[in-house]
């Protein structure tokens, strides 16, 4: 008897596979110069040298949070990650283990969501090749590290699914923890009413449905209001970005400078630049994605208000750029755009394999570099 696979596995366990590559090859990688021995974590260094690699940067506010509350320092991160740490935590696990044990979990559910996501509007074989661009997306080590991609993408895709079969109050819940999760997560409400709206001129279903829209804007209005009487300021979370080195600019600046900068190198890759490298590539290939999926959703209505939400997922970021690093944290924000891996896996064979050969080699280097604390994005 033949045995069939879902189509998730293999990408899910060739992801891994690249990461366990990346935290292996970091033990040859010299720690990056700024790496403070004081802001390491304590624990999993000494008993699991290979899980800490997963643990740095901003994975040690999320983890002081779910210990000490919040500070204005760290009110820049909302709560959903923090609070399932502490659940966690309370179940028996230590702190570390329990930030990533959560991350494992989410990672998975992503991929088993997003297939599930793509029934109905891909053959198997298209949606696997669009599991394999996740899977080895430049920047994907982020979804098992100690950070909240992982979740906030699991919690879009619920939304997505749950939309799809019109169970209003579910897309909402879910559209309401990822805003919880990360700011941008609030964006998710414009394609709740996208989708929404052919109802209610057709059959005048709006009125039933308006109630659970409110729960996005409820869950993000009680956090502010538990800034304003934490901090003073309901809008701290905001704010305190320009601590992080974020200043608002034009969109065309970020990418305009960045190349500027990589062209004062002689576009030499080493690990000072890395960063800058992966920021551009992203930057280039999340908007080719995107060019590449507008036409396909055209073709699929009920995928198309996920291009409107895509597109203010990639601009925002342009928006907010850092003093030293023009395209700040942009290989991070643009990896949570789920139309960019469809449109990237609708390219010609030869091309798709090209380009996903190259991200699996720079997911494999951008892993081993993180593992030792230099700044990836």
């Amino acid at each position: 008897m033949r045995l069939t696979y879902p189509s998730y596995l293999a990408p899910l366990l060739g992801h891994y596979a690249l990461v366990v590559l990346g935290l292996y090859l970091s033990r040859f990688i010299a720690a990056a110069p700024d790496w403070a021995a004081a802001d390491k974590l304590a624990g999993l260094g000494h008993n699991y040298p290979y899980l800490q690699g997963l643990l740095q940067w901003d994975a040690h506010h999320y983890i002081r949070i779910a210990k000490d509350g919040y500070s204005l320092r760290n009110s820049v991160q909302l709560p959903v990650y923090p609070f399932l740490i502490f659940v966690g935590h309370k179940a028996g696990l230590p702190y570390e283990l329990a930030a990533l044990a959560l991350t494992q979990i989410a990672t998975v559910a992503v991929f088993v969501l997003f297939d599930y996501a793509l029934r109905g509007a891909m053959v198997p074989a298209q949606r696997q090749k669009t599991l394999w661009v996740l899977a080895t997306f430049p920047t994907s080590f982020y979804l098992t590290a100690a950070y909240t991609e992982s979740l906030f993408m699991a919690f879009t895709l619920a939304c997505v699914l749950a939309t799809f079969r019109q169970n209003w109050f579910l897309a909402a819940f879910f559209a309401g923890l990822a805003t919880l999760t990360r700011n941008l997560g609030f964006v998710l409400e414009a394609w709740l009413v996208w989708a929404l709206w052919p109802l209610h001129t057709k059959y005048g279903k709006w009125q039933r449905a308006w109630g659970p829209l409110l729960l996005p804007v409820a869950g993000l209005g009680s956090f502010m209001f538990y800034e304003y009487l934490a901090f003073g300021d309901a809008l701290a979370f905001v704010h305190e970005q320009a601590q992080w080195g974020r200043s608002y600019s034009w969109p065309w600046q970020g990418p305009i400078y960045s190349f500027q900068l990589l062209n004062q190198t002689h576009f030499l890759p080493t690990k000072a630049t890395f960063y800058n490298w992966i920021n551009l590539g992203v930057w280039a290939m999340a908007w080719a994605g995107f060019a590449c999926f507008v036409p396909w959703a055209r073709r699929k209505p009920a995928w198309l208000p996920l291009a409107l939400v895509c597109f203010l997922w990639m601009l925002v970021p342009l928006l907010s750029t850092g003093h030293n690093d023009p395209l700040l944290s942009v290989g991070r924000l643009y990896f949570i755009c789920i139309p960019v891996f469809i449109g990237i896996a609708l390219l010609p064979r030869a091309l798709f394999v090209g380009i996903i050969c190259a991200a699996g080699l720079s997911l494999v280097v951008a892993t081993a570099l993180f593992a030792k604390g230099w700044w990836i994005c």
